[in-house]
């Protein structure tokens, strides 16, 4: 029994040194079985791991493990390996700080960008007072005038909107747009009647139409629309004191330019022989202007000799004669 047992003892390492050489492998390289090779990868692994972070050069390395391995030179009394991880370090804050500088630029700049791609639609009423503001101050006028109508779309308060529609006409005059300028005022003249700043209105309409006219060799019909505007002001004696000698410089200067087209016309109907048209020409001028303006009197009066002296009549007739004949001949 002894022997037995001894035998199998024996059996028994041997069997189980087998397993373990082909699972394990030997101790010293650990070559063979599956269990092994495991063991050998992770070995590998841990070898080239350790290798990499030895080669790799400390300007790859980020801020943590640059404190560690200079704590670890300072502990072996590695003085100039760990001078060189501080001053890395140090060039690290200043590229960190530049980095946010940066940053905070390329945020501010996108932010101005998104305003500006912003569309006057998508803007609320405290936006566009201060797109309003800059443009006035800046002189661009149009993009003041887009911002005046967008605001007058979104108000909702009658008193806010009566201060729009003055402003919007106020900027239209000063960018030139009379047209534009006295549509609006007469507009706002109007709807607010009883506002603050009506006599304002009412000027700058007289301004913007006087500035209007063509002249007396032209249409009159602007001339005419200046003059009403005038009579406007002027029909309200208790209330607009302010232009009043200002606006009666504009009528008679109105007046004085219709009564000169109106003189020319005459001029020009006696010339070509049509007597009557210049008498009713010149009737005309008598009844509309003379109160007005004296000083046509004389040329009234020069009109009339003219038309009653048989003489100068029998001239204006032969020339007139003498021009048809010419006009049939050619």
């Amino acid at each position: 029994m002894i022997y037995f047992s001894y035998r199998n003892f024996v059996l028994y390492t041997l069997i189980i040194g087998m397993l373990s050489s082909y699972l394990y492998g030997n101790d010293s390289n650990y070559v063979t079985g599956p269990y092994a090779k495991n063991k050998l990868a992770i070995r590998n692994r841990n070898k080239t791991a350790a290798q990499k972070k030895k080669n790799t050069p400390f300007k790859q390395i980020d801020e943590m493990e640059l404190t560690k391995v200079q704590q670890e030179a300072i502990g072996k009394k590695n003085f100039p390996l760990g001078i060189k991880y501080l001053e890395h370090r140090l060039r690290l804050s200043t590229n960190y700080e530049k980095n946010k500088k940066s940053t905070t630029l390329a945020r501010k700049r996108t932010a101005v960008n998104k305003k500006k791609n912003t569309t006057l639609k998508q803007m609320d009423e405290i936006e566009l007072t201060k797109v309003q503001q800059e443009a006035n101050e800046k002189k661009n006028f149009p993009l003041a005038i887009k911002c005046l109508e967008r605001r007058m779309r979104l108000s909702t308060n009658g008193e806010m909107l009566a201060n729009l529609i003055f402003e919007l006409g106020e900027v239209q005059f000063e960018f030139g747009k009379l047209d534009l300028a006295i549509i609006t005022l007469n507009d706002f003249k109007k709807r607010f009647p009883g506002h603050k700043d009506i006599e304002e209105a009412h000027y700058k309409t007289c301004v913007a139409s006087i500035l209007n006219t063509l002249g007396s060799e032209r249409d009159q019909t602007n001339t005419d629309i200046a003059i009403n505007f005038a009579n406007e002001y002027l029909n309200h004696p208790a209330q607009f004191q302010k232009y009043r000698s200002e606006v009666e410089a504009f009528k008679k200067q109105a007046l004085t330019e219709k009564a000169n087209h109106e003189l020319m016309v005459c001029k020009f109907y006696k010339k070509q022989g049509h007597l009557t048209a210049a008498k009713k020409r010149a009737e005309y001028l008598e009844n509309e202007f003379l109160t007005d303006l004296p000083e046509i009197n004389s040329q009234i009066l020069a009109l009339k000799e003219e038309f009653s002296s048989p003489e100068k009549l029998n001239i204006m007739t032969d020339l007139s004669h003498k021009g048809k004949k010419f006009k049939e001949r050619f």
